[in-house]
Order: C-alpha cells, then structure tokens, then sequence
C-alpha cells in the first residue's frame, strides 16, 4: 500500500445502531491501514471519536 492510498472503512460498530466499539475488527483493519500510510476515512453517525 503508498502513502497516497485512501481507504473508506464501513460499518465500525460489530452490530447495527450501536455505540459500543469493543470487539470491532474493523478498528485493527484501520489501525493497520493507518501504520502503513493510508488514509483511512469512515462514515458514522454513532463513532467521531479519534481511532485508539
């Protein structure tokens, strides 16, 4: 993957209308991404949070 790669990631939350993010590969799928020079962007409502 380049530095120049974009990646949108849909549906963080492991089960629907959700806030609860524990358990969500999809966090580790962006965590990856993310050390290897992508960026990563996600569209939803129930998580602005910055990516721990």
């Amino acid at each position: 993957m380049t530095s120049d790669s974009k990646v949108l990631v849909i549906g963080l939350s492991p089960q629907p209308d959700t806030v609860d993010q524990v358990g969500s590969p999809a966090l580790q799928i962006m965590d990856l991404l993310l050390k290897s020079g992508a960026d990563v962007g996600f569209p939803d409502c129930h998580f602005a949070g910055p990516i721990t």
